[in-house]
């Protein structure tokens, strides 16, 4: 079996990279853009590696791409989609062009996933609704988690990197992630602004428009190395999720909760449909509001004796192999 995958991103940016590292068939990988299907030469180039494969594997975020692959071939295409397009949030552009965008999604979802021979979820809340949203039948739909590319931590060295400030020495809650309307990040800021014997580490590049002085809250305004990212949810408390109120929530997983999962970290969030299946609950401690932390934190030695069965529970439903092995149960030609 010959398996080419196909993205418009690097793939290490793909919630696909766990399949694409992971797969043990033959396997190829192209990395196009849309204007590439302008260019005599580049489509000459797509046939020949399309030729030589026996399934197309669609990699996340490449939706657009199923259409014009469709065109080129009848072989089998799985669209690796974990989500809509038009799921996407974003905070820092005009109403007009959110709404556009949004329009320019549900259009390329619409269109892709009716193209495409198979489509992979993020969880079953989503399969249920995008099954309905966009007309798809559901035995056409594959539920895969996401997971976490474990190869980058397997190597890493446990000590505290020397980039990390002496200030996070250890006591603290983390918060990883976008900055956007499901991360709920001025309702986790104002609590702890409120309760200066917590501390709290918050890790995302988009941390420009927030400036604070506060003891207890260390910022990290940048991407962080593998090291990094392994000793602060090595040593963390817990592994805050989203504590925005919106319905994506409902149906999504955030990457940052495989991640706290790899690690043994609890994941502290907002109830969720989502958080409650099988496979990912055993995680997951769910809250009402924000301010059930400090009951958490007097509780913590009860929690923190959870971090091997969730350990355990990574390894069973989560682990690399387990989601690969999902995946190649569809490379049929059928």
């Amino acid at each position: 079996m010959n398996v080419l995958f196909l993205s418009n991103v690097r793939f290490d940016y793909s919630r696909s990279a766990v399949q694409y590292l992971g797969s043990s068939h033959q396997k190829s990988y192209l990395t196009i853009q849309i204007r590439d299907f302008f260019s005599i030469k580049k489509v000459d180039s797509i046939k020949k590696a399309i030729r030589q494969a026996d399934v197309i594997c669609i990699m996340s975020p490449g939706h657009s791409l199923t259409l014009p692959i469709r065109v080129l071939t009848l072989k089998k295409i799985i669209l690796d989609a974990g989500w809509p397009l038009s799921d996407s949030t974003s905070s820092n552009i005009s109403i007009f062009a959110r709404y556009f965008r949004k329009c320019k999604n549900v259009i390329i979802d619409l269109i892709a996933f009716h193209a495409c021979s198979t489509l992979i979820l993020e969880s079953e809340s989503q399969s249920k609704r995008v099954s309905v949203r966009f007309l798809i039948n559901r035995r056409k739909i594959k539920v895969i988690y996401s997971g976490v590319a474990e190869a980058r931590f397997q190597d890493i060295k446990s000590e505290k990197p020397p980039e990390l400030p002496r200030t996070i020495s250890g006591n603290y809650l983390l918060f990883r992630g976008k900055i956007n309307s499901e991360a709920g990040i001025n309702e986790i800021i104002e609590f702890f602004l409120r309760e200066k014997d917590l501390n709290l580490v918050i890790s995302s590049p988009d941390l420009r428009d927030i400036n604070l002085d506060s003891e207890n809250i260390h910022l990290l305004n940048r991407y962080l190395s593998d090291q990094e990212i392994k000793w602060l949810y090595t040593n963390a408390y817990f592994s805050l999720g989203q504590f925005g109120r919106t319905k994506r929530q409902q149906r999504s997983i955030p990457h940052k909760y495989f991640e706290a999962s790899y690690f043994g970290c609890p994941y502290v969030s907002l109830q969720s449909i989502a958080l409650n299946e099988r496979g990912i609950s055993a995680g997951v401690i769910q809250i009402d509001t924000i301010e059930d932390l400090s009951r958490l934190i007097r509780e913590s030695r009860n929690v923190l004796n959870k971090r091997q069965a969730i350990l355990q529970n990574y390894q069973d439903f989560l682990s690399n192999p387990k989601l690969v092995s999902d995946f190649e149960s569809l490379m049929t030609l059928d």
